[in-house]
């Protein structure tokens, strides 16, 4: 199986975050738990894996044929993610999302996480397709799969 790296990776998960590709590739061979989600042609992979006592890596990734591209990966503390050897991936992604994350606003729907749920745009609404409400102007990252 073919693991590639993207740039928003690179720059955000390994250069802001420490992550290393060797931890996230680990993450994807070896996983504690993964998950898929499959959306109009869209393949969505998360998987986490323990890195120490106090510490879990949630790696979220892209797949296409035999390929993983991945995007982000982040390091969870444990105390975020209690109960994390029963919880699918994507129920860690939503408590650190819960916990850090930043509004955002597709049509008229705005949450802090949104995942595979079709909104219906009216065409005016198009040209502002997303918005991140930001009032502290902190830095952020984002990663929308908009099909």
């Amino acid at each position: 199986m073919e693991i590639n790296f993207t740039d928003l990776f690179d720059k955000e998960s390994r250069n802001k975050f420490g992550v290393s590709r060797e931890l996230a590739r680990e993450a994807i061979l070896t996983p504690l738990s993964s998950e898929e989600i499959a959306y109009k042609g869209l393949q969505l992979q998360f998987f986490t894996k323990k890195t120490d006592a106090n510490r879990f890596l949630l790696v979220l990734a892209r797949k296409v044929d035999n390929k993983i591209t991945v995007d982000l990966a982040f390091e969870v503390k444990a105390n975020l993610a209690e109960t994390l050897q029963i919880q699918q991936p994507t129920s860690v992604l939503q408590k650190l999302v819960e916990k850090y994350g930043l509004i955002v606003t597709i049509g008229n729907i705005s949450k802090k996480i949104i995942i595979a749920q079709e909104i219906d745009l009216k065409p005016e609404q198009i040209t502002s397709l997303v918005a991140i409400k930001n009032p502290d102007n902190h830095s952020f990252v984002t990663s929308m799969f908009i099909k």
